[in-house]
């Protein structure tokens, strides 16, 4: 599957214990289109991580079972906080 992610919207946050932004994001997978909104550029003890909107609950709304569309999504808003200055490096687990 053939999965491209474009970085539409990365909104920062003020500093707040760990979101550093809120970011929608276009993902193309083969002939199938679409955009997640809220997906959140979080600051953690180790590193920084990005998680999929959540609702009051924190239940997720949005679930991914594909690890190529889940790495695009990531890919790009990481790199978006890059060059937003809010990321200072990229760390690999």
């Amino acid at each position: 599957m053939l999965v491209t992610a474009r970085l539409l919207k990365l909104e920062s946050v003020k500093r707040t214990s760990r979101l550093l932004a809120t970011a929608e994001v276009e993902v193309s997978a083969d002939e199938l289109c679409f955009v997640v909104r809220g997906v959140r550029l979080e600051r953690e003890a180790d590193g920084i991580s990005i998680r999929m909107p959540t609702d009051r609950n924190g239940q997720a709304i949005v679930t991914l079972e594909s690890h190529e569309l889940r790495n695009a999504i990531a890919e790009v808003v990481i790199n978006g906080g890059l060059d937003a200055g809010l990321v200072v490096e990229r760390l690999r687990a």
